[in-house]
């Protein structure tokens, strides 16, 4: 049994981690029980979240918050860690940015899933919390992916709403220029006319270059969230 360490390409400004550890992890009475540490990168409440789905997906109850940090899953059966019924615990500490899960399964009161009695169990409850960090990242990955899609769908709205606009305006400019030239009485309105219009060209053609690099931006974002996301499914 060792340390698990993958580290993800820059999906935001930098890099993102994947690992999981052996390591003591105390309950509620602070007794110090052998466990499995995730190490995330994002917040504690968004933590609580992605744990509360994936306990309720396995085993079909809820997680209690028992303490402001710690987790208990009262009675349940996860087959992957062992035929026993047992009560999980999930305990939750800031860990610089991030914020690490301690894992532990207790089959009774005093009877935990400890390397040296439960080797075999112990070891598959590794597998178990190597699920939940790629159920974890995926969830918020595909938040960021949908988040990030629908920013870059609202530019290129934009974008192309200010080229039909530029559009009708080059048109009219065009027109104008016609009648000028083919002497109109209204010549001094339409080259005023003209004169908004072609400030308005100017205005809209700038906002598109704006825009252009804010959809190249979040183009380069999705790339990088699909490669992260990809990495998570080979974890």
């Amino acid at each position: 049994m060792g340390l698990l360490w993958v580290v993800l390409g820059p999906a935001r400004s930098t890099g993102q981690t994947l690992q999981i550890s052996p390591d003591a992890v105390r309950s509620e009475e602070n007794v110090s029980i052998d466990g499995w540490v995730a190490h995330l990168d994002q917040s504690a409440e968004y933590v609580e979240k992605t744990l509360g789905t994936y306990i309720k997906m396995l085993s079909g109850n809820k997680a209690d918050k028992r303490t402001k940090t710690m987790w208990v899953a009262p009675k349940v059966k996860f087959e992957e860690i062992s035929p026993l019924r047992g009560d999980l615990r999930a305990s939750l500490s800031a860990e610089g940015n991030g914020t690490a899960v301690g894992f532990t399964f207790s089959p009774g009161y005093d009877i935990h899933l400890d390397k040296t009695a439960y080797p075999q169990e112990y070891e598959k409850m590794q597998g178990f919390v190597k699920k939940y960090v790629k159920h974890h990242y995926t969830e918020f990955y595909r938040e960021e992916v949908a988040k990030t899609e629908k920013e870059l769908n609202r530019r290129r709205r934009e974008v192309e709403k200010n080229e039909k606009r530029i559009g009708r305006l080059q048109k009219s400019i065009t027109s104008n220029e016609q009648k000028i030239s083919g002497g109109d009485s209204k010549a001094d309105k339409l080259t005023e006319r003209n004169s908004k219009n072609t400030a308005e060209t100017d205005g809209r053609t700038q906002e598109n270059e704006k825009l252009q690099g804010e959809v190249q931006h979040y183009q380069e974002m999705l790339t990088q969230y699909n490669a992260a996301l990809q990495k998570v499914r080979d974890f």
